[in-house]
């Protein structure tokens, strides 16, 4: 295997929205640069990418996978990634290693959701982006439509270096602008390429769309401009070279089209990533000094070497496979390494590159390259791989957490907590906001209010907290103040004023005018935050005078005193209009609005202030508590005793073990010291005292009232623990944090991890209470249990992370169960006799339905002694494990109650196992004539959605069985409330998140369990009687075919049946097949066994025991006619020796069933 060196090498990934064409698109370039030798497929799971089992039988990549290919002496590493939304998480490591993306874009959709959510990670990352139309042979494929949304929803530098020629199935190739040639394709799929002038009828059209191509190249360098206007044009090679460097620098983003099914546009494809993505020794990789500063780290094949752990692989044969990006020096095998972030050493073996699965060994990996190591021993992912003496640190690859930072500003101490704002993690965020004076509330000022948003506006709002409202990302295209505060007022409230505007719009945004000085203030360009104050624009004097006379009405109307000076004088003086801001900000009357720029640091030093500001202190703002009675109550921030800490998060680190995140709220906390915890009653040790820089840990002798500081391994403080003395009487209310909504099963992937997993998970249980871990105790599989599957996958990425326990999800199995409908009694006899001491039990019982919820009751109504008392008990337990097995399904019986009312013993042979025996067979005997059924657990569903889609929405909702229960408009949002059983919302997150356009993913679903409703069950008829037609179906029950209904009582028409096909109703997930397969004319309980003569003339279906004449079939179809003979059992018939067969007596007339 050759060894390239940082020159010839090309990093790039591959992203885009899922279903785009990227797998397609790879196997493409794999196939036409030479480096597989023929194209694979992804609707027949041969691609080289996607080798998974999951990913081959979904058809879609669901994690990255690295290949290569040379092309022009140049080596292309190319990484595939995953375009759902669950796993996003892959692609975004994926671009911290690469040295451009390549955006695939389907011709057909256009912008989705996630490729503009991965073109603003690459844009973070400064990332070179060469954007691909691809799957333009589709019908409705059009390069004008998708041009005009990667405009509108990505940037308005992109521009196409390449026309296609023909559309739709007639597109055979392009044409390069560029070189102004027609580039033609074999047809048979082989990428083989012609060259040849431009048809006539595209001549124009390619003039035109050279001539905009050369003069954006040439408005992105100076000296080219010079060049256009003395000469009009540029040549070839000043516009290869222009181009080139515009994309490395972000200027310009190419556009090329592509066809990966059919190998169109490959080679020039593979020609542009050659040209235009830079080298590793072009671009350095970014990472950060010990103090916290940016840097860079230059490829280079010398000492010391720098390599970085992007991904990790669990292979079942080769263990753990490590990828990791070689920055610079020079990685060989056999050698020793040390791993900067845990400070261990590790040993390589054999050092790899991969195709897909395929692992080859190389001798050594230099700067710039991607590779593998195996069998690694601790280096996890987000790992650096580094010489001792190296100085610089790369940045890990982060998940959404609480992480609590702080600031000195004007003398003054700003704790602040940065909180995850996905539905998923929202209960860290309302923890945070329960130890916070005050909220600032974040708003996108392109997309507006957003969900989210709303809720922690709400959350806020329930604990009476000052808020700041922060119109960010100023600098956007379509960024507005004036529609970020329509959408403030209508979704929040209309107290929201702004105390600033901004200075220029969109790009020139640089400022902001202060309304409460009347000043202007500039801000640097650089990034640095540097401002400078001077006068107001004169373009901006009266739209400022204007809003500023709002500010002061609106404060003068908070405060009595100050409306009488209003009113007196017209005006206020801006320390009067300061002190009221603060004083109506504090009392929750005005929520002031300032604007900024986070990516350019505009506006940043006034949103400092006013935190100072109008935020209050701990002194000012007492902390909520309830007393003893449970009335309300408050504690006083003071520093002397009595001390009292509240802790809001716990966070399981692999080394420094368990560090608890707390609120000083009363006291003073000091290192070295004894404390008591009030909740757990228990006595704690403190070492030493934190405060966190995010990740950073520094030591202090001693916390204030006030104060958010930290202490690692304390023994049994948990979450919402009050630590205080154990005279303090008031206590503080724990943090509610959501129950578990949906579950998976977890299994590790090696034996090593199985004892690992339970520590492992008991841990991040502590951090992150809204999780579940537990054991079925029917089906022994580990399920973990989460607010949806992002955080549930995110919870196994921990695991993996700190802990090194990896483990595999399984899809999570529906939790049915059965119930009864309707009152009966039954008998159980146990009795068996063999030479000795016998066996002998004998009850009866009464079983009748309960409300739901109630599970099961047993009670005792003997007299007389026809069972004595410590038998009773056996009865229970017998029809207790019957009915954890279930009648129908196998699922438990619930929400019932067993009476024992008579029965019988023998003084010699009954004992405890024969009654238990008796009660199950009484259990069995009752669910003959208690017309069981299944029950389906039903969640209440909410979603959130623009208005134009809400039809789409309740029509998907009506599909998955779900219940319409009513509809609200809240501005241009409408908010959908239904009821759909579980089964149905397993996939519904990552469905939701696909299926609204982009910029209008304003869904969400809030979940929560209801009670379970009835399901008919295919099937479920016993002794001939099954549910009756007053039995109406719950929201999640499935209608039966006509033929296959349980007989009804009388042979009456069913009343509201519907025609409807069995196979056009989707079956539950893990729901079991019903244990009979054939039936009878008169009771249809499954599917028709074929039609057999007896010899009294009538007709039966086989394996049925009743043989009264037949009636017409036309007749049973329209009138369900039910059996008269009772119990009728219908028995399998389907396989010959098989237990339930049909067995015959040797006289026709005395043919039987055997019954179950």
């Amino acid at each position: 295997m050759k060894v390239y060196d940082a020159a010839a090498i090309r990093n790039v990934a591959v992203v885009g929205h899922g279903g785009c064409g990227k797998t397609q698109l790879v196997s493409a370039m794999l196939f036409v640069a030479g480096a597989v030798n023929r194209p694979g497929k992804v609707d027949e799971g041969t691609t080289i990418t996607d080798f998974d089992e999951e990913e081959i039988a979904r058809k879609h990549t669901l994690s990255s996978s690295l290949a290569y290919a040379e092309w022009q002496k140049t080596k292309i590493n190319i990484i595939d990634t995953p375009g759902f939304a669950n796993f996003l998480s892959d692609a975004k490591a994926a671009l911290r290693v690469a040295e451009g993306a390549i955006v695939c874009v389907d011709a057909v959709a256009g912008v989705e959701v996630q490729t503009e959510k991965l073109w603003e990670e690459a844009a973070a990352l400064n990332l070179p982006r060469i954007v691909v139309a691809n799957r333009l042979e589709r019908e409705r494929a059009s390069l004008e439509r998708t041009l005009e949304s990667l405009h509108r929803d990505c940037a308005r530098e992109i521009i196409p270096i390449q026309l296609p020629l023909g559309e739709e199935r007639a597109f055979t190739g392009v044409v390069d602008l560029v070189r102004m040639t027609a580039l033609t394709f074999a047809s048979d799929g082989s990428g083989k390429m012609t060259e040849g002038d431009i048809p006539a009828a595209l001549a124009d059209r390619a003039a035109k769309a050279r001539e905009e191509l050369i003069e954006m190249v040439a408005e992105a360098d100076e000296q080219l401009m010079e060049k256009f206007f003395s000469e009009g044009t540029l040549t070839q090679d000043e516009l290869t070279q222009g181009l080139r460097t515009a994309t490395q620098s972000g200027k310009i983003f190419p556009l090329v089209c592509s066809s990966g099914m059919h190998a169109i546009g490959i080679q020039p494809l593979l020609d542009a990533i050659v040209t235009y993505v830079p080298s590793p020794i072009e671009r350095e990789f970014p990472a950060v000094t010990e103090s916290g500063d940016a840097s860079t780290i230059k490829a280079s094949d010398s000492p010391p070497y720098t390599a970085f752990v992007w991904k990790t692989i669990a292979d079942p044969f080769a263990g753990r496979i490590t990828m990791l990006r070689v920055i610079s020096g020079t990685l060989k095998q056999d050698s020793n390494v040390h791993n900067q972030t845990r400070d261990s050493a590790e040993r390589f073996g054999h050092l790899l590159v991969l195709q897909g699965k395929t692992q080859t060994q190389v001798p050594e990996l230099k700067a710039g390259d991607l590779g593998a190591v195996a069998k690694l021993k601790d280096t996890r992912t987000s790992d650096v791989l580094a010489e001792k003496s190296t100085k610089v640190k790369i940045p890990e690859i982060t998940f959404p957490e609480a992480v609590l930072a702080y600031a000195i500003w004007q003398k003054t101490k700003i704790n602040i907590i940065d909180t995850p704002g996905f539905a998923n993690f929202l209960s860290d965020a309302k923890a945070a906001l329960r130890v916070a004076e005050g909220a600032i509330v974040c708003v996108d000022a392109v997309a507006g209010v957003e969900v989210q948003t709303e809720k922690l506006w709400e959350e806020a709002a329930a604990l009476n907290l000052p808020r700041i409202v922060v119109a960010n990302r100023l600098e956007r295209e379509r960024a507005s103040l004036e529609r970020t505060l329509e959408s403030l007022h209508r979704d929040c409230a209309r107290e929201i004023i702004p105390i600033q505007l901004p200075l220029g719009e969109e790009r020139a945004f640089t400022g902001v005018v202060d309304l409460v000085r009347m000043t202007a203030l500039t801000f640097a360009s650089d990034g640095s935050g540097k401002m400078t104050e001077g006068d107001i624009p004169a373009a901006l004097a009266d739209r400022a005078a204007k809003a500023r006379e709002e500010l002061i009405e609106m404060v003068a109307e908070a405060d009595e005193q100050l409306m009488e000076k209003f009113f007196s004088e017209g005006t206020l003086t801006q320390d009067e209009l300061t002190q009221g801001l603060r004083t109506a900000t504090q009392s929750g009357k005005i929520f002031p609005l300032v604007c900024s720029s986070g990516m350019h640091a505009i506006g940043i030093q006034p949103l400092l202030d006013a935190i100072v500001t109008y935020v209050p202190s701990p002194i000012e703002r007492e902390f909520p508590a309830v007393t003893e009675s449970g009335d309300a109550s408050t504690i006083k921030a003071s520093d002397s005793p009595p001390y009292t800490a509240f802790v809001w998060k716990t966070i399981a680190d692999p080394f420094a073990g368990r560090i608890t995140m707390l609120r000083v709220i009363s006291g003073t906390l000091k290192q070295d010291s004894n404390v008591h915890n009030q909740t757990r009653d228990s006595a704690e040790r403190f070492g030493h005292l934190l405060v966190l820089q995010g990740k950073t840990q520094t030591q202090v002798p001693e916390l204030k009232a006030g104060d958010l500081g930290a202490v690692a391994k304390l023994k049994d403080t948990r979450t919402s623990d009050v630590l205080a003395e154990k005279s303090t009487k008031v206590k503080i209310p724990e943090i509610t944090f959501p129950e578990a909504v949906l579950a998976y099963a977890i299994e590790p992937k090696s034996r090593g991890d199985e004892d690992k997993i339970s520590g492992s998970m008991h841990r991040l249980q502590e951090e992150d209470p809204s999780i579940s871990y537990t054991r079925d105790p029917q089906t022994h599989e580990l399920l973990l249990a989460g607010q949806g599957q992002l955080h549930i996958e995110v919870t196994v990425a921990k695991l993996k992370r700190r802990f090194g326990v990896e483990v595999n999800l399984k899809p999570p199995r529906i939790p049915y169960r059965e119930t009864i409908t309707v009152a009966t009694e039954a008998h159980g006899r146990h009795k068996k006799q063999t030479g000795g001491h016998g066996q002998f039990g004998d009850c009866k019982i009464k079983v009748e339905p309960l409300p739901r919820g109630s599970d099961f009751e047993f009670v005792d109504d003997i007299f007389g002694g026809s069972i004595p008392r410590q038998y009773v008990p056996a009865v229970e337990k017998g029809i207790q494990d019957s009915r954890m097995r279930g009648y129908l399904a196998g699922y438990p019986m619930v929400d019932f109650r067993a009476t024992v009312i008579d029965g019988s013993f023998h003084p010699v042979d009954s004992n405890e196992l024969s009654f238990k025996m008796a009660g199950s067979l009484a259990f069995k005997d009752a669910m003959t004539r208690a017309r069981p059924t299944i029950l389906e657990p039903i969640m209440n569903v909410e979603v959130y959605a623009p208005s134009d889609y809400a039809g789409d929405l309740m029509g998907d909702l009506n599909g998955r069985r779900g219940r319409i229960s009513g509809m609200d408009t809240r501005g241009i949002n409408t908010v959908i409330r239904a009821q759909v059983p579980m089964a149905e919302m397993l996939t519904y997150e990552q469905h939701l998140t696909s299926s609204l356009p982009p910029r209008r993913q304003s869904a969400v679903r809030r979940l929560s369990r209801k009670s379970s409703c009835p399901l008919p069950f295919e099937g479920s008829c016993s002794s001939g009687r099954g549910p009756s037609s007053d039995l109406q179906p719950g929201p999640s029950s499935r209608r039966l075919p006509p033929n296959r209904r349980a007989c009804g009582r009388r042979g009456q028409p069913r009343a509201g049946d519907r025609r409807r096909s069995w196979s056009s109703v989707p079956r539950p997930s893990r729901l079991p097949s019903p244990r009979l397969t054939s039936g009878c004319t008169r009771c249809p309980r499954a599917r028709p066994a074929p039609l057999r003569r007896n010899r009294r003339g009538g007709s039966r279906r086989a394996g049925c025991a009743c043989s009264r004449p037949a009636a017409p079939r036309s007749a049973a179809r329209s009138t369900r006619t039910a059996c008269r003979r009772r119990p009728c059992r219908a028995a399998p018939a389907a396989r010959a020796g098989a237990r339930g067969a049909r067995r015959r007596s040797p006289h026709p007339r005395r043919r039987r069933a055997w019954r179950w």
